[in-house]
């Protein structure tokens, strides 16, 4: 694991304006990022800007089996003196926001963050490379 500290945001669920009521999630492409907060989700999910071509190549997989991999990875969020582990869902945030890590709702309640606060964000390795 290695660790980048940067801002956050939320994302998700269905007060989320900022997504599209058809938008979907980078990792589960059936899924709306709108319905994130409905109860058969995990709610410690979390989006990050994934350098695919660079998981692919510490794995030595194909760009499918690089996204199943990351679908079960474990992001570990901490702040506050306080650690969630989080699951990729989605692709983001817009680089023009220059936060590191979207986060669901949930987390940011249980981390007691609001928009732009600090985060340190835990990675598996194969994601180190990662923009």
């Amino acid at each position: 694991m290695y660790t980048r500290q940067g801002k956050c945001s939320s994302f998700g669920g269905s007060q989320d304006t900022g997504v599209g009521k058809t938008e979907t999630l980078a990792l589960y492409p059936l899924t709306l990022a709108r319905k994130l907060d409905e109860p058969i989700y995990n709610q410690n999910y979390c989006a990050m800007r994934w350098d695919y071509r660079a998981i692919q190549k510490a794995l030595g997989v194909s760009r499918n089996e690089a996204l199943v991999w990351l679908r079960h990875q474990e992001i570990l969020v901490c702040a506050n003196g306080a650690t969630v582990a989080c699951v990729p869902v989605d692709y983001g945030p817009a680089r023009s926001t220059g936060r590191l890590i979207d986060l669901g709702p949930k987390v940011l309640e249980v981390l007691r963050l609001a928009t732009d606060d600090i985060v340190s964000v835990a990675l598996p390795d194969a994601c180190a490379l990662a923009d």
